[in-house]
């Protein structure tokens, strides 16, 4: 079976980010939830962190709320809302 899993799609989605490619890795990010993968802590945090190091606080805010709302477990929110909140004590030029 060589069909690309969680990690596989994780890695992608990193590696939009990393590009620039906000959108590519966003799409990334609603293919898995569609396709029913079993998110993972690294798929959450690459989500978060691209967000916030590309200066999207407000939308890493919403996909943590929608990551809530999905029943996600407390210590990954917890992990996700500190992130977020480290962003936002970064200076504007270190996005």
């Amino acid at each position: 079976n060589h069909e690309p899993d969680v990690v596989m799609y994780t890695l992608l989605m990193g590696a939009y980010f990393a590009s620039g490619r906000i959108e590519l890795a966003l799409s990334t990010f609603s293919m898995m939830k569609r396709k029913g993968f079993k998110l993972t802590l690294s798929t959450y945090t690459t989500l978060i962190e691209g967000l916030c190091n590309h200066g999207k606080i407000d939308e890493a805010w919403k996909m943590l709320e929608d990551i809530i709302a999905s029943g996600c477990e407390m210590k990954i929110q917890k992990l996700l809302r500190r992130i977020i909140q480290e962003a936002l004590l970064q200076p504007v030029n270190s996005l």
